[in-house]
Formats: structure tokens, sequence, C-alpha cells
């Protein structure tokens, strides 16, 4: 599964317990033990620990496409889909997360940091979707 990754919800923090290879090399940077976004501001981190918590306790999928930069200065899409996985009543929430680039990356090139998290929608897996929108990316 190289281009996934499942992460955790413990005390409003998103902690990354798995991360295919794909995603390392991308990133160039294995998360794997680490705190999910703990770089980004506060408001940020709030509004991912929000939007997973809303997957998990609804529970819904959500579709994501958006604009990652990469290390030439270049924007790349991309598009990933986050859905909530069963778990044990007494283990924390998790999450799985599936995403690709839809642009090519040059040899050397990997991804910098989100340009823009673009578009969002929920996904109905059965119990249908939450009556507001996902919460929307703070402005710069």
């Amino acid at each position: 599964m190289p281009s996934v990754f499942i992460h955790e919800i413990v005390n409003d923090r998103l902690l990354v317990r798995f991360m295919g290879t794909e995603l390392v090399d991308r990133w160039r940077h294995d998360a794997t033990g680490q705190e999910f976004g703990a770089r980004l501001p506060p408001e940020e981190r709030a509004r991912l620990a929000k939007v997973s918590s809303i997957l998990t306790s609804h529970p819904c999928g959500l579709l994501q496409r958006g604009v990652l930069g990469t290390s030439t200065g270049r924007d790349a899409a991309f598009e990933g889909i986050l859905l909530p996985l069963a778990v044990n009543h007494d283990a924390p929430p998790r999450i799985v997360v599936f995403s690709t680039i839809l642009d090519s990356l040059g040899r050397e090139e990997h991804g910098s940091a989100l340009a823009s998290a673009g578009q969002r929608w929920w996904i109905d897996i059965g119990a249908g979707v939450p009556a507001l929108p996902p919460p929307a990316q703070p402005r710069p």
C-alpha cells in the first residue's frame, strides 16, 4: 500500500501509525509515530482534528482535490480519499488515507507543502453525510 497512510486521533492530535513508501518518497520524510501536521498553525491543526472527528463519529468519508507545492516551486495537483477504520471500542479512532499525485513529479522532485487544500466533499458510506460542508482551510 505505497500511497496509504493511517492516523489515529489521540487527545485532538493526529498520530501517524502507518505511512506507505510512495508517500515517504514523495514527502522525503517518514512520519510514522509522529504527529501529523505538527508544523502547521494551531488553527489548521484544530481543523484537521475536527474533520477527523467528524469522519469517525458520523461516520462518513471525505474526497479532497488540492494542490501540493513541490521542491522545485512547482504546483502539483493531488487527490485523496479519507475513510474511517473500524476499531475496538477501547482503541483510538483511526482513519485511512489514500492519496495520489495527479501530475508527474520530476526525478528528484518531491512534495514539500500543501499549497491549497482545494475542494472537499463528504462521501456517504452508509450513514449519510454531515449537514454542514467540510471545514475550510484557513486563509493565509
